[in-house]
């Protein structure tokens, strides 16, 4: 009988067969040990390296904030105190609420004489960039209501324009030309008279006379010239001024921007009620109408009761 055709040499061959598939489930089994061990070392090597950078990060992202927030702290030290606004105009209120720690939204008045010149202003970004331009701005603002011969808020608002443009150095040159600037209101109060003089660049003025409410605004927006509004109010008449953070803020059950008009619905059904009163109505509000809603802009809203 030929050896291929004997059991022992069958049963033989079956061994190898089977001991050959289980070689390579063994070295199979091995090489996936092997590449388990290596991918667990990768694994933990990256692992290690992105801790290592999320803790730069997070001390980058603290000495970032750390240096914003020192920089709020020279902000606020620049805005002048609500309690000598109050000690001019006892009744009188502002809401102020950055989007972000420090704003591009800044405020300063000064009082000369019998007259109080009042400023609300919008400076171009919010955050670091626009807390720049509001420091850039208020230190101007400053510097020109103390030289002698402004004798309008129309002249002091073309005299910031201007300083404005050659501070920053904006030209008409193409690679040069920036859109860096300030959305000022200025406004001159006779403390005595209570007649009122008033310069916008863009945004509207909102006073309540005699409980009507009454909206100064610059007549012509495409021009450059400014104009300033001459108003005589009375004892208990009030002044509204503020950004387009306010009325620009979407939200409400439509996602909408508050706008103008409804600011002016408002004002028009809370004018008659006492000034801390109205400006929590004002300041719930808005935080109602954001909702969920992300703030857009910095928020700077005043009133003034003569």
């Amino acid at each position: 009988m030929p050896i291929w055709k004997r059991a022992w040499f069958i049963i033989l061959c079956i061994a190898i067969v089977i001991y050959g598939f289980y070689l390579i489930l063994k070295i199979r089994e091995r090489n996936h040990r092997v590449f388990e061990i290596e991918l667990k070392k990768a694994l933990n090597e990256k692992t290690r390296e992105v801790i290592f950078q999320k803790e730069e990060i997070e001390k980058k992202n603290k000495d970032i904030t750390d240096s914003i927030r020192y920089a709020k702290r020279i902000q606020d030290a620049i805005l002048p105190e609500l309690q000598t606004l109050k000690n001019y105009i006892p009744e009188s209120f502002i809401f102020f609420q950055p989007r972000d720690i420090v704003s591009g939204d800044f405020y300063w008045f000064h009082r000369f004489g019998d007259y109080l010149v009042l400023v609300c202003a919008d400076a171009t970004g919010h955050g670091v960039p626009g807390a720049f331009m509001s420091m850039i701005g208020s230190t101007l603002l400053k510097e020109i209501a103390a030289r002698k011969g402004i004798d309008s808020p129309a002249f002091a608002l073309a005299l910031l324009d201007e300083e404005i443009k050659i501070l920053l150095k904006q030209t008409d040159s193409e690679h040069h030309q920036t859109q860096d600037g300030v959305d000022v209101i200025i406004c001159e109060i006779n403390l005595k008279t209570h007649f009122v003089r008033i310069a916008s660049t863009k945004r509207p003025i909102i006073i309540s006379k005699d409980n009507e409410l009454v909206v100064l605004k610059k007549d012509n927006t495409e021009t450059q010239q400014y104009e300033t509004k001459d108003i005589q109010l009375s004892k208990g008449d009030t002044l509204y001024l503020f950004t387009d953070g306010y009325s620009d803020q979407f939200g409400g059950d439509e996602g909408k921007k508050i706008k103008i008009a409804n600011v002016r619905t408002l004002l028009d059904d809370i004018k008659e009620l006492p000034i801390p009163k109205q400006e929590m109505i004002i300041e719930k509000y808005f935080n109602d109408w954001k909702g969920g809603y992300e703030q857009i802009d910095d928020v700077l809203f005043m009133g003034l009761k003569l």
